[in-house]
């Protein structure tokens, strides 16, 4: 599963499940952010992710989601924020696994749904 994280726009946040029987904690195997500013570099060993709306900067990570038994009832994804915006952030899925978190680049990113 992909996930790219945009700044200026933010949903609805889901009410929880109320029976959770296993938790499973997975982190990222891949992350790295996107500049529309610098479409050809690589920001994917940068320590820290950044999302922007005023110059379109993007995150993305990747994770490796084990097969679990059963029906997986809520997911939640935990982000750390360093520097507060009113504008928020959307989380969205992406069609495609295949990028490098050291070769991802604006131009090459995968696309994000709608």
């Amino acid at each position: 599963m992909t996930v790219a994280i945009v700044a200026g726009a933010h949903g609805q946040t889901a009410s929880p499940a109320t029976a959770q029987t296993t938790q499973t904690t997975v982190v990222a195997e891949a992350d790295a952010f996107v500049d529309a500013g610098r479409p050809n570099r690589n920001f994917g060993y940068a320590t820290r992710l950044h999302v922007a709306a005023s110059t379109e900067r993007r995150s993305y990570l990747r994770f490796d989601v084990p097969a679990v038994d059963g029906t997986i009832r809520r997911a939640v994804l935990r982000v750390r924020v360093d520097a507060g915006s009113s504008l928020g952030f959307d989380v969205r899925g992406v069609g495609s696994t295949t990028w490098s978190e050291g070769g991802v680049t604006y131009r090459t990113a995968p696309a994000m749904a709608t």
